[in-house]
Order: C-alpha cells, then sequence, then structure tokens
C-alpha cells in the first residue's frame, strides 16, 4: 500500500496520490469548478482537487460556496470564539485556501439567519446574495459544481 504525498500547493492539506491506473489527463487541461459545502470535512477535498492537480500540471480554478453551518468556517479565529466557545477548527486551512487564490463565498442568508456580520468574516470572503445564486453564477462562467 503506497501513503500519499504532501501537496505542493497546499503542503499541510489535502495529501493525494500520483496517477498510477487512471486515465492520463490531456495535455493543456484548464478546469474550473466550485464546490458547494456545508460541512467542515468537505473543505479538505478542495485541498486534495488542488493539489492532484497541480502534482499533474493541470491548470485549475476553484472557487467555494459555504452554506448553512459550514459559514462558520469563514469566520475569524476571534469571531468563531465568541461564537462557538471553541477554536475554528478550519481556520487555518480558509487562509491556506485563500492564500492560494481560491474564491470563497459565504451565503448572506445563512449568515443572516446565523447572526453572523460582515466584520466577523477573514479578509478575502466573499458575501454572496445566497448560495443558490453563487453556485448559479458561477456555473454561468463556466465552473463545474462539486457538490
Amino acid at each position: 500500500m503506497s501513503s500519499p504525498y504532501p501537496g505542493p500547493v497546499l503542503a499541510d492539506f489535502g495529501p493525494v496520490f500520483d496517477l498510477r491506473d487512471g486515465e492520463p489527463l490531456p495535455p493543456g487541461l484548464q478546469l474550473k469548478a466550485v464546490f458547494d459545502i456545508q460541512a467542515a470535512p468537505k473543505l479538505d477535498a478542495v485541498a486534495r482537487f488542488i493539489n492532484m492537480h497541480a502534482r499533474a500540471e493541470v491548470a485549475v480554478k476553484v472557487a467555494v460556496v459555504l452554506r448553512g453551518d459550514a459559514i462558520r468556517y469563514a469566520l475569524t479565529d476571534d469571531a468563531h470564539q465568541s461564537h462557538f466557545q471553541q477554536a475554528n477548527a478550519s481556520g487555518d486551512l480558509i487562509a491556506a485556501l485563500l492564500k492560494a487564490k481560491v474564491q470563497i463565498h459565504v451565503c448572506d442568508q445563512a449568515m443572516q439567519a446565523k447572526g453572523f456580520r460582515r466584520q466577523e468574516l477573514r479578509p478575502g470572503i466573499a458575501i454572496a446574495f445566497s448560495a443558490m445564486t453563487a453556485l448559479t453564477l458561477l456555473q454561468q462562467q463556466g465552473y463545474s459544481l462539486i457538490p
């Protein structure tokens, strides 16, 4: 059994395996993907997507739409501590995704329902009219949905 490698883009997140038996990817491939995220464990899948394609020298543009309970992971550490009396377990991953130029959108409808304010979000996080609207607009811009 082989072990995964740390990623070339997000070294601390999303370890991946090299392509062994899968179909080879076409030269010059460019991918645009939007992840619809409702739970934190799926955030690591975003890191794996970026790392595996970087290892394969495939250009990617990635967007994330956080909705429902997952919007809490876009909060600053202080805001997360204030609302939930615990550290933001996904804070470092969100910061790394932002540094890797991943677009991160949070649902304004969910923010209002949860009582979060704009100033409680990490810098670089966009507030979408709604998660459904953001997902629709990103798909119209050529991003493929990864549910």
